[in-house]
C-alpha cells in the first residue's frame, strides 16, 4: 500500500481548510491506532468528502457517508478501520428533522430557515443541506442538537410551526430544475455563459476570477471540456450537475442538458 503523508495529505486540498484537514488527518490515524471507527463532529462538503474516498485506500482507512438525504452535498463521516465490518448506517448519532409551516398566507424558503436556526448559535458545520418540500424544511444534525432544536423553536420570522424527528426510511432528495440549451463546443466558457446568460467574454471573467468549479476545485481554464456527471459550481449564480450532450442542431450545434441544485 503506497501510504500519504499529513504533508502530502493537506496540500490535496485549499489552503484555507489547513487546519480542518489536519484535524481529519489526525483523527485517520486515531483509528488506526485505536482499530474501531470515529464518527466526525461536523457535515463536509464535496470538496473534502469526495477527495477523502479518491484518497481512502493510501490513507488506510474506510470513507462511509451519511445517506439521509439523497443527491445532499453536505455528507457526515465515519472513518473506519479498513477491515472491519459493520452496518454503518446504525452507527451515525444522527437525526432527521422537519419543520412544518404552519401559515396559510407566508411561505418560507431557504434562507429563512437556515437563518433562524444560526441564530439560536448552531454553527453551520453542524447540519446537513436544507432541502424544501411544499413549504416545510427537512435537514439532519447531530441528535443533541435535534433535541435542542426541537424544544426551543416553536416559529420562523413569526409563522407559527412544528418541528420534529422523521424516519431516516422517510427519504429525502434535494430538488433540480431541469436546464438545456444550445452552444457551439463542449467548453467550460460555453457552458457557463448558457448557465448565467452572460455574454462569453464575461463568462472567462468568472473563470479568471477562480469563481468556477468543477467537482468543487476552482478551474480557471476557460477551454476545459466538462464530463458527463461533473459537478458544476458558479458563485453568485448556483450548482449544477452535467447530464452532458443530448443531442445536436442540423448546423452541429451541441444540444446539452443540466440539472440546476434547488
Amino acid at each position: 500500500m503506497i501510504k500519504i503523508n499529513k504533508n502530502n495529505f493537506i496540500k490535496l486540498f485549499p489552503k484555507s481548510l489547513k487546519e480542518k484537514i489536519a484535524n481529519i488527518y489526525e483523527k485517520i490515524e486515531l483509528v488506526k491506532n485505536i482499530d474501531y471507527f470515529i464518527q466526525l463532529e461536523e457535515f463536509y462538503s464535496g470538496e473534502i468528502w469526495k477527495k477523502l474516498l479518491k484518497y481512502e485506500y493510501e490513507l488506510g482507512v474506510k470513507i462511509i457517508l451519511d445517506n439521509y438525504i439523497k443527491n445532499g452535498e453536505r455528507k457526515n463521516i465515519i472513518i473506519a478501520p479498513i477491515d472491519l465490518e459493520l452496518n454503518y448506517d446504525q452507527y451515525f448519532n444522527l437525526n432527521m428533522i422537519k419543520i412544518e409551516n404552519l401559515s396559510k398566507f407566508k411561505d418560507l424558503g431557504h434562507r429563512n430557515y437556515l437563518g433562524n436556526i444560526l441564530s439560536y448559535g448552531i454553527k453551520r458545520e453542524k447540519i446537513s443541506d436544507i432541502v424544501i418540500n411544499d413549504g416545510n424544511a427537512y435537514f439532519v444534525t447531530f441528535s443533541d442538537i435535534a433535541e435542542y432544536l426541537i424544544n426551543n423553536i416553536n416559529s420562523i420570522d413569526k409563522n407559527n410551526v412544528i418541528i420534529k424527528k422523521i424516519y431516516n426510511n422517510e427519504k429525502i432528495e434535494i430538488q433540480f430544475e431541469r436546464i438545456t440549451g444550445i452552444i457551439s463546443s463542449n467548453r467550460l466558457d460555453n457552458i457557463v455563459s448558457l448557465l448565467t446568460k452572460l455574454s462569453r467574454n464575461e463568462a472567462v471573467k468568472l473563470i479568471e476570477k477562480n469563481l468556477v468549479y468543477v467537482d468543487y476545485e476552482v478551474i480557471n481554464k476557460k477551454n476545459k471540456s466538462l464530463n458527463e456527471k461533473n459537478i458544476l459550481t458558479i458563485r453568485g449564480y448556483g450548482k449544477y450537475f452535467y447530464k452532458g450532450i443530448v443531442g445536436s442542431t442540423k448546423k452541429d450545434r451541441l444540444k446539452v442538458e443540466m440539472m440546476k441544485f434547488m
